[in-house]
């Protein structure tokens, strides 16, 4: 088990054994928009989701580490010690933004001006070379703006929302941001 304050906050608060990550930017400058993914397989196979998973052996139990690594293996994202304060801490408060959906804890992280492009074309890369399964749990990745619930733009197909997504989108409040 680590010694981060917010794991320790996490488990008293029940949370379980899964993690995730809310991936959000500002669009344009003004439309706030959340990244999810096009799931290949598992529970919501051909839907929008959000990044994340159960905590691997290798986490240790850490609810920060396993969330480093699930945006990594899905989204393709590497966040570092250094600039996971930056992105996923709030600046009024100095706290990490964290939410529960039932008892997995969503890390809530902005980004600035981070691409779907070169993020799919790495997974297209990840999708048709020998991976580990953990590397190839996404077809692609897209921005929806969380006020309508639909792709910013038709640039990539749309698909159905998880209702894992819908739920954290739906109790999410923009001003946490």
């Amino acid at each position: 088990m680590c010694n981060h304050k917010t794991c320790k906050k996490l488990r008293t608060k029940g949370a379980g054994n899964g993690v995730g990550v809310a991936v959000f930017e500002q669009y344009n400058g003004s439309i706030p928009v959340i990244m999810l993914g096009h799931e290949r397989g598992g529970q919501y196979k051909g839907e929008m989701n959000m990044c994340a998973g159960k905590l691997d052996h290798s986490d240790q139990g850490c609810y920060i580490v396993g969330a480093k690594r699930e945006l990594r293996e899905e989204f393709k994202i590497d966040v570092t010690s250094v600039n996971f304060d930056q992105i996923f801490k709030n600046s009024r408060t100095n706290r990490v933004r964290v939410m529960m959906i039932g008892k997995t804890p969503i890390f809530i992280g902005v980004f600035h001006g981070i691409s779907r492009d070169p993020i799919n074309k790495t997974i297209a890369i990840c999708n048709s070379t020998q991976r580990p399964h953990c590397e190839q749990e996404m077809n692609f990745v897209n921005w929806i703006d969380i006020r309508t619930m639909s792709p910013i733009d038709t640039k990539y197909p749309n698909h159905k929302i998880s209702s894992f997504a819908t739920s954290f989108i739906s109790k999410f409040d923009l001003s946490r941001l």
